[in-house]
C-alpha cells in the first residue's frame, strides 16, 4: 500500500560501501558475517537468521494468564459501555 522509497536503504548503502572493498564495515545488530564454510554447510541456503537477536520465550504461564484475564475483563467493560451508548442512542432515535 505504501511503496518503499530508495532513501530507506541509505544506511544499507552506506554500510555496503564501494563494490571493490569492504573497509569500514562493522558487525552490528543488523549486519553480521557468515563464513563461506557455513554457507556451504547449509547447502548454499542464505536464509540465515540474525544471530544478534534474542529469541523471545513464551513467557511465564501464570503471568500470561493474568494478563489475558485483565484484557478479557477490560474488553467486557468496554462492550458493556458500548451497549449502553448504543441503547441510549437508539432509544433516543426511536422516540423522536
Amino acid at each position: 500500500t505504501r511503496p518503499m522509497q530508495i532513501e530507506e536503504f541509505d544506511s544499507e548503502k552506506g554500510w555496503w560501501g564501494e563494490l571493490t572493498g569492504r573497509e569500514g564495515r562493522e558487525v552490528t545488530s543488523q549486519s553480521w558475517q557468515v563464513s563461506i564454510g557455513e554457507i556451504k554447510a547449509r547447502n548454499f541456503n542464505l536464509d540465515i537468521a540474525n544471530p544478534n537477536t534474542v529469541e523471545a520465550g513464551h513467557g511465564d504461564p501464570e503471568e500470561l494468564l493474568s494478563a489475558w484475564r485483565k484484557n478479557r475483563d477490560e474488553l467486557a467493560d468496554t462492550q458493556g459501555q458500548l451497549k449502553s451508548i448504543l441503547a441510549d442512542a437508539l432509544g433516543c432515535q426511536g422516540a423522536a
